[in-house]
């Protein structure tokens, strides 16, 4: 009865937040674990379990509101302001992503989360066929790709040039 409870306060939550993936993620791998619950999480009282989910979800809203305070910064700039900030943000974003490589760990910078998130909220969803390509999306004149493969990388072109390749 007791995980039952569980599931359903996890399902509440997902409903909240639906748009995070890594909620789902998270609440697939714990339900997982609900299977065949270990001893350890049976001895968790409801008012800690009720916590974490609560404090999970408060980090989710505060991620949400970061996400769409750059998002509407980056809505606000005219096309010439967004051009010069773009180009000047790709060229810290290569150094960024090649600091990340020499030590080991492909990433990308959050700012860069928020720009390809921008171009898929605000953009024109392309119908594109490539190897390998998640999704295409136009934003400003810039056509915004994702690659799924092995691995996964971004892709930024304009007037059919790539300017700008995720590590």
């Amino acid at each position: 009865m007791r995980i039952i409870n569980i599931l359903d306060r996890l399902d509440s939550l997902l409903e909240e937040h639906s748009e995070y993936t890594e909620l789902q993620i998270l609440v697939d791998d714990i339900k997982d674990e609900l299977e065949n619950p270990p001893k350890s999480l049976l001895d968790v009282s409801d008012e800690d379990m009720d916590e974490f989910i609560s404090s999970y979800g408060k980090k989710l809203e505060t991620k949400e509101n970061v996400k769409q305070k750059y998002i509407n910064i980056i809505n606000s700039f005219t096309d010439e302001e967004f051009e010069e900030k773009f180009h000047k943000f790709l060229i810290w974003e290569e150094k960024y992503e090649e600091m990340c490589y020499q030590r080991h760990v492909l990433s990308n910078s959050n700012i860069w989360d928020f720009v390809f998130d921008t171009s898929v909220e605000y953009g024109k969803e392309l119908d594109i066929y490539e190897d390998f390509l998640g999704g295409a999306y136009e934003y400003r004149g810039y056509i915004f790709k994702i690659f799924h493969g092995q691995g996964c990388f971004f892709r930024i072109e304009k007037d059919d040039k790539i300017i700008f390749q995720s590590t």
